[in-house]
């Protein structure tokens, strides 16, 4: 192999690796974001975790807890636990099926109806900031292309995580 493809190869596999090391840290500050609690103007502390929870609940009125795994990529034990936390603080509720005591719906109160809704217009919020950020560094045309990518990403994610269910 002639020396200057050798180096090709390694400019190949550095600019992976620096594209790995990119999606990792994106990763982690994301995961650290999502689990850090803040106040989001409702005058008590959530985590990123538990307001989107209320959205997925808000959208789908009484989901079950085992569609709501599936819906967030979580463990039933994992969704439960969320949802204790959350009816502990009265912002859902859970309504046993009068046919299966073992299947309960998820609610939300009026305090988890206000708090999503709260949580939201943050969210509205603080995405326009960062695109403003981003605009400072990147065209809009370059912004609507990062959503594409992580579109596409998350789909990949999502059939990855269907096939690991599909093999279970």
């Amino acid at each position: 192999m002639s020396s200057e493809t050798e180096r090709g190869i390694l400019k190949t596999l550095n600019d992976l690796n620096e594209k790995v090391d990119i999606i990792y840290k994106h990763q982690c500050l994301l995961a650290d974001y999502s689990a850090t609690p803040r106040d989001y103007g409702t005058g008590y502390l959530m985590t990123e975790i538990e307001a989107h929870t209320l959205g997925f609940i808000a959208d789908q009125y009484g989901i079950t807890a085992t569609q709501l795994a599936l819906e967030t990529n979580r463990t039933k034990g994992a969704v439960s636990q969320l949802i204790s936390k959350l009816e502990s603080k009265g912002l859902v509720k859970r309504v046993n099926e009068p046919d299966n005591k073992r299947i309960y719906r998820i609610y939300l109160t009026e305090e988890g109806k206000r708090a999503c809704e709260i949580h939201r217009a943050y969210d509205r919020a603080n995405m326009l900031d960062m695109i403003n950020k981003m605009l400072l560094e990147c065209t809009p045309e370059e912004i609507e292309s990062f959503f594409k990518v992580l579109s596409c990403r998350n789909r990949i994610f999502e059939k990855n995580y269907e096939e690991k269910l599909g093999k279970k």
